[in-house]
């Protein structure tokens, strides 16, 4: 493997793709080469660093291979083992060996976007990846993930940010404690159990502290038992509500004791195995005054 390895300095990986790959299109190949990129895979030899089964398995668990891509990296890697056999045995790595003639320049897949330069550039005879990590102060040089989009070598296969989720109507009325505003709305038909970010208005009503709002919800029979996308319940929201940004809530006293009034179960637990009395004694400091409740309701427990 070593051998093979040394045998390959000087082979561009654009040209090995298009000498292995040559049915597959200058599009398809300049994002194959993307993505081996993205693993840190600039040159044949980075084939090389791990075993045959362990780089398959890297390539299968990883979501950016298809396996098309996967089953040709692996082809990749079979060529590259082939022409280090054979250049052991004292034969010329056939497909892969340098011609006495002068070197062709490797098709740069950049050329079918007009950029006027090579997709793949670097040493080796036929371009390549160039290296864009920058030497540190103690001596590590980064891998080739590092710097590549900063000098705009390559797309930027980061997902675009996602958009702020808007509030639904019925759901920020709650939040902002508009009573006459929330029995308009569930007058007019809106959903008492539409969600924002996993929550249902129940939820929000119960960590705000917002009473009236909430004998409005449970009016229309929503389900008490209703979770977000953590396990936790409205009653839970009630017991422990969640920090105001750096701010501690006060314990929404009145969404507790009707939560467990209208037969909220005190018992229940979220994904992790907490009930929301535990998250009364496991806040910072515990909230005493949610225990308390929860002591005048103990025969529900």
């Amino acid at each position: 493997m070593a051998q093979a390895s040394a045998d390959l300095t000087d082979i561009a990986m654009s040209q090995l793709v298009e000498q292995v790959l040559p049915f597959r299109s200058s599009k398809y190949l300049e994002d194959f080469c993307e993505k081996l990129l993205g693993e840190g895979i600039a040159a044949p030899a980075d084939l090389l660093r791990v075993s045959k089964e362990a780089l398959e398995t890297k390539l299968s668990t990883h979501a950016a291979f298809n396996f098309i891509e996967m089953a040709d990296a692996m082809t990749l890697r079979q060529s590259i083992d082939k022409a280090g056999k054979d250049t052991s045995a004292g034969a010329k790595p056939a497909g892969l060996a340098r011609s006495r003639s002068p070197p062709r320049r490797a098709r740069s897949f950049s050329d079918d976007r007009n950029r006027g330069r090579d997709f793949c550039q670097g040493g080796g005879g036929g371009g390549g990846f160039r290296n864009n990590s920058r030497p540190r102060r103690d001596g590590y040089r980064g891998g080739f993930r590092d710097g590549y989009r900063d000098r705009g070598n390559f797309r930027d296969r980061r997902p675009p940010p996602k958009r702020p989720q808007e509030k639904p109507e019925l759901w920020a009325a709650v939040e902002g404690g508009d009573e006459s505003r929330v029995q308009q709305l569930l007058a007019a038909g809106k959903d008492p159990e539409e969600k924002f970010e996993g929550w249902t208005p129940l939820m929000k009503a119960a960590e705000e502290g917002q009473v009236e709002c909430m004998k409005l919800l449970l009016e229309k029979k929503v389900d008490i038992e209703a979770s977000n996308r953590k396990g936790r319940t409205a009653l839970s929201f009630a017991a422990a509500p969640s920090d105001n940004g750096s701010e501690r809530r006060n314990t929404p006293i009145g969404t507790l004791r009707l939560l467990l009034e209208s037969g909220a179960d005190p018992k229940r637990r979220d994904e992790r195995g907490i009930t929301p009395k535990d998250y009364a004694q496991r806040s910072k400091p515990v909230r005493e005054d949610s225990l308390a409740i929860f002591e005048e309701f103990a025969h529900m427990m």
